[in-house]
């Protein structure tokens, strides 16, 4: 389970909410306020703290990227975990 933290809690300058245009410049609308979402935020991860493979990925001073990455390393690592082989042949040999 990869709960990806909200960007109100740790990057609040990204959080955008009300009427807003997001990434790709479409008109949305998000209700919750900051600390709305940090509160929901909190709430999910209380959700599935008993999920035995439950991950949070934080914001980081690297911002998105940086948590992308993360992100990605934690999938990775779930799948190196769960399936060394399939794994073992997927990734390209490092000399």
């Amino acid at each position: 389970m990869l709960h990806l933290v909200t960007a109100a809690d740790g990057a609040p300058q990204f959080y955008k909410y009300g009427k807003v245009k997001d990434d790709a410049g479409n008109d949305v609308f998000r209700r919750e306020n900051p600390q709305e979402a940090v509160a929901l935020d909190v709430k999910m991860r209380e959700c599935w703290a008993a999920h035995p493979n439950q991950k949070i990925v934080g914001n980081s001073a690297g911002g998105f990227q940086e948590k992308l990455k993360a992100a990605a390393e934690v999938v990775l690592d779930l799948a190196h975990q769960t399936h060394p082989n399939e794994y073992a042949r997927a990734r390209p040999a490092t000399n």
